[in-house]
C-alpha cells in the first residue's frame, strides 16, 4: 500500500451565523492522487488523532462500491476518478472532532479471472550425505 498524508486543519475565519440566514454549515474536501498504472484499485482513507494509531474511515473500490466505518457513514463521502487518478474525501458537516491527520492509501488489485493459477513447488535439492557419516 502507498500512503499520502494530509491534515484537515480547523476552518479559518469561521463565518458568524446571520440571524436572518440561520446557522452556517461547513464542509471540508481533501484529495490525493496516485500514479499506479492500474484501474482496478481499492482506495482508503484513514484518520489519526495525536498519539493514536490510524483509524480506518472509508474505502472506495474501482467499481464504485464504498464501505465506511460506523462513525463515518453519515458525514464522510468519497469520490474516485480512475481516469484522473484522484481520490477525494468530503466531510459534511465538519465537527471539531474531525481535526486530525488524514491518510490516503491505495491497494492495487490484479484480477486473473481468465487464467488458471498453477502452484509450482520448489525444486528439491539433492541432499549431500557424504559429510554426514558417523564412524565408530
Amino acid at each position: 500500500s502507498c500512503f499520502s498524508q494530509g491534515v484537515l486543519p480547523p476552518p479559518s475565519n469561521l463565518p458568524q451565523p446571520d440571524p436572518q440566514l440561520g446557522n452556517v454549515t461547513l464542509s471540508k474536501t481533501s484529495s490525493c492522487t496516485y500514479s499506479a498504472d492500474f484501474t482496478d484499485v481499492l482506495m482508503y482513507w484513514y484518520l489519526q488523532y495525536p498519539g493514536d494509531p490510524p483509524l480506518y474511515t472509508r474505502r472506495h473500490d474501482y467499481d464504485g462500491d464504498t464501505f465506511s466505518a460506523e462513525f463515518a457513514k453519515q458525514r464522510f463521502s468519497t469520490t474516485l476518478d480512475t481516469n484522473t487518478k484522484r481520490y477525494g474525501l468530503t466531510v459534511f458537516p465538519v465537527a471539531l472532532s474531525d481535526m486530525a491527520k488524514y491518510y490516503c492509501a491505495i491497494r492495487l488489485t490484479v484480477l486473473l479471472s481468465d487464467y488458471t493459477a498453477v502452484h509450482k513447488p520448489p525444486k528439491r535439492r539433492e541432499r549431500d550425505t557424504s559429510q554426514n557419516r558417523c564412524y565408530s
